[in-house]
Order: structure tokens, then sequence, then C-alpha cells
């Protein structure tokens, strides 16, 4: 039996939807941060911390960006390594809700592995090539 090989089906919304979640997450870091509150940094920590955020923040916006106008521009490989870095925490944050929610119905668990596998394709793809709307 011959494989066929499958497409990457993962839209813009798909993409801009997984960013967004990175996005509040760090924006929420920010504000515990500068609330005060207890994050488990040391005060020397905690201004390093919050330039990491911030940047972290700003590279996932332009990310958006590039996503929303298909920018064409080649990637730093820094840039290239934040983006399989953030892709690679959104798996692992998929597959941890796969293991620890006893409430997940089999529908949620098909919908979260899907995620999975898109996210992966996505990381493939960005490997693959150099375009920033990747």
């Amino acid at each position: 039996m011959t494989e066929v090989m499958r497409k990457p089906d993962l839209s813009m919304e798909f993409k801009l939807n997984i960013l967004e979640s990175e996005k509040e997450s760090n924006e929420d870091l920010i504000r515990r941060v500068e609330g005060g509150e207890e994050i488990g940094l040391d005060d020397s920590e905690i201004e390093d911390h919050l330039g990491f955020f911030r940047e972290e923040l700003s590279s996932i916006n332009r990310w958006m960006d590039d996503i929303r106008i298909r920018n064409d521009v080649t990637l730093s490989r820094e840039d290239l390594d934040f983006r399989r870095e953030i892709l690679d925490r959104e798996i692992e944050f998929h597959e941890q809700v796969l293991e620890m929610d006893d409430s997940l119905t089999e529908r949620d668990i098909k919908d979260i592995k899907e995620n999975i596998r898109k996210i992966g394709d996505w990381k493939r793809e960005l490997g693959r090539s150099k375009q920033a709307y990747l």
C-alpha cells in the first residue's frame, strides 16, 4: 500500500490562534511581575526576566504580523530558533493537557492530538523554509 503524502492544513487562523495563546501567556507574566506578584524569581532576576518577557512578546507580535501580511523576509538563525522553541512549547503544553486532564472527552482528545500534529507540521514547514510568515 502506498502512503499518501499529506499536505499540511495550516490556516492563518490556526497559526494566529496558537501564537495568541503564547502572547497572552507573556502578557500575563509581565502583568504579574510588574504587579509585584511572586513568581519564583529573586529580586536581582526580576528586571532581566521582565526584559526577556517583553522581548519575547515583541517577537511574537512581529511573527503574528508576518503571518497576517504574508511577509516574505529571510529570518535570522536566532529568529528561526525562537520560532521553533515557541512551537515546541505549544506541543509540550498540548501534551501536558492530554496527560493531566481527566475530564477530556474523546472529541477533545482527538482535537488536541490534531493540534499537536498541525503544530509539528508547522515546525517542519518552518525548518524547510526561511520565510517569516511561517
